[in-house]
């Protein structure tokens, strides 16, 4: 399975002294699985107005609370679905082209990022980069 990752995702990991190649790791186990597969990812959806930029909740890092929570749910058997504050921006190219990974945004602060009137345009730059992503399996970002 293709995994890519954007320049400005990878620059954000290193800032925050985490490796790239991880996430990469522990993204592609959990697109071999399912939903509830993968202790670092949750809930995954379609973004708002989208038809290609996705993102899917992961693992809190910030929020004591919202970590329990999400313990709590992975602990359930079945388990249940793990929601956070934190999302990963990604877009599904399907076979041809593969996911790419495109940001993230951390805990707390994603619900408020996507209904914010100030982050409309990166998000609107997101959009674009997984457009390209999925038609051409290029991106500039």
């Amino acid at each position: 399975m293709r995994v890519c990752i954007t320049k400005a995702l990878s620059g954000q990991l290193i800032a925050e002294r985490l490796d790239p190649n991880i996430l990469i790791a522990r993204f592609s186990e959990w697109k071999a699985g399912d939903e509830y597969s993968s202790y670092f990812f949750g809930k995954d959806a379609l973004g708002v107005n989208s038809s290609v930029l996705r993102h899917v909740h992961m693992i809190p890092l910030h929020d004591a609370d919202q970590l329990a929570s999400w313990n709590r749910a992975w602990r359930r058997r079945p388990p249940a679905r793990k929601t956070s504050d934190r999302y990963l921006f990604y877009c599904d190219g399907g076979a041809l082209h593969g996911y790419l990974l495109i940001y993230v945004v951390g805990d707390p602060g994603a619900h408020d990022f996507l209904s914010s009137p100030e982050t409309r345009q990166l998000l609107a730059a997101f959009e674009q980069c997984a457009e390209q992503f999925f038609h051409f399996g290029t991106f500039t970002v």
